[in-house]
């Protein structure tokens, strides 16, 4: 019986905040450390709709053969699916965030 009520609460509280991101979206200085050139002042207009993580070897594959690391995939107006491999310091993972956010496909400058 308390079992029950105390999924009840939780149930409860997760639908209370299903609204609500549950973190901020990377920077655009961030995201260019990152190498994708959002400019200062720009304002998120993407939704990430989908976060799939895969192995290494399916990579490429579910990313049309474009990366071998990870991608973000248009899946709607304004909306993506991203993918990424075994990424352990998670830098793929913010690259893609930024272009799919931002909706800014441009990398910054290596030189």
């Amino acid at each position: 019986m308390i079992e029950k009520a105390g999924t009840g609460i939780l149930t409860l509280m997760l639908t209370a905040c299903a609204g609500y991101t549950s973190i901020a979206p990377p920077s655009p200085s961030l995201c260019r450390a990152h190498g994708v050139d959002v400019p200062p002042n720009a304002q998120v207009t993407g939704q990430i709709v989908e976060f799939d993580y895969v192995r290494q070897d399916e990579v490429l594959r579910e990313c049309g053969g474009v990366s071998q690391y990870g991608c973000a995939i248009r899946v709607g107006i304004d909306r993506y699916r991203i993918v990424v491999g075994d990424d352990p310091n998670h830098s793929i993972r913010t690259e893609e965030e930024c272009h799919s956010l931002y909706q800014v496909a441009r990398h910054t400058s290596t030189e």
